[in-house]
C-alpha cells in the first residue's frame, strides 16, 4: 500500500508542471553571492527605462500560472543570486498552460 500511495505522489508530482499551474523558474550567470529579498528586485520594462548605470549577471526566467507569477519567479531567481534590478527582455508571454518571462537580471 506504502508503494502506491508514493507512486501516486510522484506521478502527481511529474504531472502537474505539464499542465502550467506550477511556479517554477531559473538564472544562467554569474551572480554576487549575496541573496536579495524578490520583493527588493526592482522590476523595469524595457532597458530604455533603467535609470542610471547597472551591471548585468545573466538572465533569469519564471514561468507560473499569471503573467505576475511568471515575473515574480524570474524577479525571485534573479534576487537569489544577488541581483537587486530586473530587465524585462521582452513582455511576459503565454505558452502552453501558462507564462513565461525572459528578463535580464543585473546589480545597480
Amino acid at each position: 500500500m506504502h508503494k502506491l500511495v508514493i507512486s501516486l505522489s510522484v506521478l502527481s508530482l511529474a504531472i502537474l508542471p505539464a499542465c502550467g499551474g506550477g511556479l517554477s523558474g531559473m538564472f544562467k550567470g554569474k551572480g554576487t553571492g549575496t541573496p536579495v529579498a524578490a520583493k527588493d528586485v526592482k522590476t523595469y520594462q524595457s532597458a530604455d527605462l533603467v535609470t542610471g548605470s547597472y551591471t548585468e549577471l545573466g538572465v533569469a526566467r519564471g514561468q507560473g500560472p499569471s503573467a505576475q507569477d511568471a515575473v515574480d519567479m524570474a524577479a525571485f531567481h534573479c534576487g537569489k543570486n544577488g541581483g537587486n534590478t530586473l530587465i524585462m527582455n521582452t513582455d511576459p508571454f503565454q505558452s502552453g498552460g501558462g507564462w513565461r518571462a525572459d528578463a535580464t537580471c543585473a546589480t545597480q
